[in-house]
């Protein structure tokens, strides 16, 4: 299908490499696609390069005609694009974590967690189960978190009350946030907006890490423009004692 750039069960069946007349190989295509055991990770994952890579997790809303659905998208980023590995439809009154983790856990059937550099995911993804779950998968995350988490007893926000706009800040030690110790990194976009994310990777990797998250916003045409900012702005870096 990605040779062939269509979905056509007849264009896809001139690419077949069998001695056969094209209608039979056409039937022989529709058979594989409309196999009840056949998944999208069929054909996808055995395309992915070996070793680690960075996924991202996204959720998203469409539409079918007039119809919303709201979808769950964890992607491979590989370059400057990300690889959609599957999209679930979500009720519209579930919960997005546990749909996550649900996700999560079966993916990992057959993506092990050992082929996992980090997970990148946004506000809608956190909370003390969900990073429990990663940490015992042995999964590293980088998650934007809000700007009323507790940390150190105090809301995140108040902790970097004079930060200002291009400005990096981050506590000097590793931070308890939602059951486990993680870095904690903030940074002030021109617009105003503080962007407040918590990982357990290294201090300047993990704003580095998170900008990457931009790919599964721009890996599908129709999807609505959503604001992240860029973090080449980040040019004085302050830490918090």
């Amino acid at each position: 299908m990605i040779q062939v750039e269509s979905t056509l069960h007849r264009k896809i069946a001139l690419h077949l490499p069998r001695d056969a007349n094209l209608e039979s190989k056409t039937r022989v295509i529709a058979r594989a696609l409309h196999d009840a055991q056949f998944t999208p990770q069929d054909v996808l994952l055995p395309l992915l390069p070996e070793g680690k890579l960075t996924l991202v997790m996204d959720l998203t809303t469409w539409h079918s005609g007039q119809t919303p659905m709201n979808l769950l998208i964890p992607g491979a980023i590989l370059g400057g694009a990300v690889i959609p590995l599957v999209w679930p439809v979500l009720p519209h009154q579930g919960n997005s974590c546990t749909a996550a983790l649900i996700l999560v856990a079966r993916l990992l059937k057959v993506f092990p967690a050992k082929r996992w550099s980090v997970l990148i995911a946004d506000r809608e993804f956190i909370g003390q189960k969900w990073c429990g779950f990663l940490r015992w998968k042995r999964i590293r995350s980088c998650l934007r978190i809000r700007e009323n988490t507790r940390v150190d007893d105090e809301a995140v926000r108040d902790l970097f009350s004079t930060l200002k706009p291009g400005e990096m800040r981050t506590l000097f030690e590793h931070t308890w946030v939602y059951g486990g110790w993680m870095n904690v990194v903030i940074t002030l976009s021109p617009a105003g907006d503080r962007v407040i994310v918590a990982s357990d990777l290294p201090v300047l990797d993990v704003l580095i890490t998170y900008r990457l998250s931009w790919g599964i916003e721009t890996s599908q045409a129709d999807y609505p423009y959503t604001s992240v900012p860029s973090f080449k702005w980040c040019e004085s870096t302050a830490f918090a004692w």
